[in-house]
């Protein structure tokens, strides 16, 4: 994110506060059936600046959760998933200092206020960020996360992101669709995706998807390697600005299990569930 001039006339004092929260799992689900679950914590770094000396009001409120696995994996895949999760935070700070980490991310947005501050110390309008993660799938060799990403910076309005990210456990490798779906999977996928996402949205089979006022290259239309897959389908997310305008919100088109497990690769079926449902 490329932040926008805010600041505020005022005096003001600096917090650093930082919580761990144990939010793991234990290996096994209530229900039993996921031992080769990822134990795994969340830990949250804030951020906080006061607007204006003896008063309670914040102009600055930076809460970034880092989702970090510690158990039930080799150190190497340990390692693997978690530099990853934390690239996937420094990905959303786009500041003129690069972020290594969490920490530098909230920094970042503490000096670029600062400065603005002395720059333009008449604006008085208060910045919000927060990121959370929330673990959508740990069990039969895999691992979801969706990063929550929100950001007031000054603007007609505040922006939101999800990320979705999905690891295999053996390797700690992230699956793309191109892994994730059996070969030649991928276009009959896309085909019934496109037939899907004309129905939601209300275009017909002969109108031009950006006639429609939707963005996608060539007119042609695509899925995005932004997925979740967990018991209750498979769902692909258009962020805000990606495919269409903000006004449009974010995009998602679903499918039930029963709907496309004739497309993914044998190695990522959910067992469990399987098992469940008998």
């Amino acid at each position: 994110m490329r932040f926008l001039p805010l600041a505020v006339p005022c005096l003001f004092s600096l917090l650093l506060l930082a919580s761990c929260q144990p939010n793991g799992s234990s290996g096994i689900t209530d229900d039993g059936l996921t031992a080769d679950s990822l134990i795994y914590r969340i830990d949250t770094i804030s951020r906080e600046l006061s607007c204006y000396e003896n008063k309670e009001e914040l102009c600055l409120q930076v809460d970034l959760q880092i989702l970090k696995l510690t158990g039930n994996a080799s150190e190497t895949v340990l390692e693997r998933i978690n530099s990853q999760l934390e690239t996937a935070v420094t990905e959303t700070d786009n500041s003129e200092k690069p972020a290594k980490d969490a920490e530098a991310v909230a920094d970042n947005l503490v000096e670029e206020y600062e400065r603005l501050l002395k720059e333009m110390p008449d604006y008085k309008m208060p910045w919000e960020v927060s990121q959370s993660f929330e673990v959508s799938l740990n069990q039969d060799g895999m691992f979801g996360a969706v990063l929550n990403s929100y950001s007031f910076t000054g603007g007609a309005h505040g922006n939101y992101f999800f990320f979705y990210y999905l690891f295999a456990t053996e390797t700690g490798n992230r699956l793309v669709l191109k892994d994730f779906l059996k070969d030649g999977a991928t276009a009959a996928l896309t085909n019934r995706a496109e037939e899907k996402f004309r129905e939601l949205y209300s275009v017909s089979e002969n109108e031009s998807l950006n006639d429609a006022g939707y963005w996608f290259e060539n007119n042609v239309f695509a899925l995005p390697d932004n997925f979740k897959y967990n018991a209750q389908g498979l769902e692909f997310i258009y962020n805000t600005y990606e495919i269409a305008p903000y006004s449009e919100g974010i995009i998602t088109i679903r499918f039930d299990l029963p709907e496309i497990e004739r497309f993914i690769r044998p190695e990522y079926r959910l067992i469990s569930h399987e098992k469940e449902a008998l």
